[in-house]
């Protein structure tokens, strides 16, 4: 600020020098009063406490200020509305969609459903497997009559001998896997779900090609159905441009939530599915409210990598799927599958994996499965501190801080293998979480990829002390159980460690027979 007092020039601050690499905001000019320094710094105090002080206005004085500016306010809402209803059009129409087809599709899509409000959370249907004690069931005389469900028992040969107690359990497990494999009733209906959600999808979003089940042949009659929505790497170089980048990470998780947001808002267009969309797992979460199954839709640009291992497993140890049936229910029945901070399919299949190739000369191939689920039982819940330890899969083993360090000192070390540089890394994230007192990460279970020995199995398990606590009081319970055995008429070992409720199963396998066509013509008859 200058002050003139006569012919002289009187500078009121200091000036700013400015570096040429430095952005420095230019001083603003307030107001000057000729020939009165008092007149204008008055001015300048009035100016900055205008930019200070907003206006307080009083009850009597808002309600005239409402009247006179709602017109206004209607107004207002009104052009933004129209705004925000052109922004989403062009948003949907933009480059980095699929296809033209994908392009038109959302345009039409948009123009059916200006400004719908966003969709409310839904409660999705969750079994509910533990057993309630129910206190008015003990009588005066004593405890009431044995209420233990044993559903699978309908699924045993009743003609079959069996020489000891595990060949009992060996049979139980097959039986259990039985009772819990969807019927053919319950594939069509699933298999007709999946095909309506697709082609839904595929009428406001492209070719139908890029939608696609993923199977893993673990699927239960409760169990979620994964549709996996195939997105390429558009930036990705070809042969005439071999220099062109690849597209970002950002720009990708961008073009994904943008096509689950499609996804979402073209399922919107019927009533009977209930829809989540997760943005930070890049999810959504569907309900078929008439048969009450799930659908989890996520955009990949292939199916995990894990999920290939999987399946070699399975062909190579065809008794995955009975202990992974058993062993879940197992969980879930005590509340340790499924629900927050738990161990996943994924986790749990890799995990038996990894048991069945650590005792790959010990357990033959068409050893019993009764065998193999009590040594997984006695591994992981006995021998075993899953909160220190690591699980490798492939090869498999156990590694911790000292086995690792072990390890890698008989290599030089430029030398050392990507396994044991991804345990390493991984043991030392584990180890350094707990120190600084990050228990849900110290004490996460921790699998090493099969697929990338750097990096973790996905999951996000950290109630390992609980999990091993179930695995070692399973495993002593049914020790118990195989020494106290005897050969009589539905006598079962399995349903001492088990103790679930199968009553929600039954509901939910009941809802989804109901949709079958053949049900739905005998009602109407």
């Amino acid at each position: 600020m200058r002050f003139r007092l006569g012919n002289r020039a009187i500078l009121s601050t200091p000036i700013a020098h400015r570096r040429s690499f430095h952005h420095v905001p230019a001083l603003t000019n307030g107001p000057i009063i000729e020939n009165s320094l008092e007149k204008t710094l008055e001015e300048h105090r009035l100016l900055n406490r205008r930019s200070l002080i907003r206006k307080v206005y009083a009850r009597s004085d808002l309600e005239k200020l409402d009247r006179l500016t709602e017109p206004r306010k209607k107004a207002a809402k009104a052009e933004t509305s129209e705004s925000s209803n052109s922004k989403s059009q062009t948003q949907l129409s933009e480059k980095d969609t699929q296809s033209p087809a994908f392009q038109e599709k959302s345009e039409s899509l948009t123009e059916h459903n200006p400004g719908s409000p966003a969709p409310k959370s839904i409660k999705f249907p969750f079994i509910t497997w533990q057993v309630k004690k129910n206190k008015s069931a003990r009588s005066k005389y004593g405890p009431s009559r044995d209420t233990t469900q044993r559903p699978w028992l309908a699924e045993l040969d009743q003609t079959a001998t069996y020489l000891d107690g595990i060949s009992h359990l060996d049979a139980e497990l097959h039986a259990l896997e039985a009772y819990l494999t969807p019927t053919v009733r319950e594939k069509e209906v699933a298999s007709q779900v999946v095909s309506d959600v697709i082609n839904l999808i595929s009428r406001y979003a492209g070719s139908s090609k890029s939608i696609r089940v993923s199977r893993t042949g673990f699927t239960m009659s409760h169990s979620t159905l994964d549709l996996i929505i195939a997105v390429s790497d558009k930036e990705k170089a070809t042969d005439d441009d071999v220099d062109k980048p690849n597209e970002s990470y950002s720009a990708k998780k961008r073009r994904q939530r943008k096509i689950l947001d499609l996804a979402q808002r073209s399922l919107g267009q019927s009533s009977i599915y209930g829809l989540q969309l997760e943005k930070r797992e890049r999810t959504l979460k569907v309900l078929h409210r008439p048969s009450g199954l799930v659908l989890q839709i996520t955009c990949a640009e292939d199916e995990h990598t894990a999920l290939e291992y999987l399946r070699d497993f399975h062909a190579e140890y065809p008794t995955l799927r009975s202990l992974y049936i058993a062993i879940r229910l197992l969980l879930e029945s005590k509340g340790l599958f499924g629900t927050e901070n738990t161990i996943n399919c994924n986790e749990l299949q890799l995990l038996i994996a990894a048991v069945l190739k650590m005792n790959h000369g010990r357990l033959r191939r068409d050893a019993l499965v009764g065998e193999s689920f009590l040594t997984f039982l006695y591994t992981f819940g006995v021998q075993r501190d899953l909160s220190a330890t690591g699980i490798a899969v492939d090869p498999p083993g156990f590694f911790t801080t000292q086995s690792v360090e072990d390890a890698c000192a008989m290599y030089n070390p430029d030398d050392i293998p990507a396994l044991l540089r991804g345990q390493r890394s991984l043991i030392k994230t584990k180890r350094n979480a707990m120190k600084r007192g990050n228990r849900p990460l110290g004490l996460k279970l921790l699998i090493q990829n099969p697929a990338n020995f750097m990096t973790q199995a996905p999951g996000s398990c950290s109630r390992t002390v609980e999990t091993q606590g179930a695995f070692r009081k399973t495993y002593s319970v049914l020790k118990s159980a195989l020494d106290a055995w005897e050969a009589r008429p539905n006598n079962s070992i399995l349903s001492a460690a088990l103790n679930a409720n199968f009553e929600g199963f039954e509901t939910r396998r009941v809802s989804i027979l109901a949709t079958h066509p053949d049900s739905c013509k005998k009602s109407i008859s």
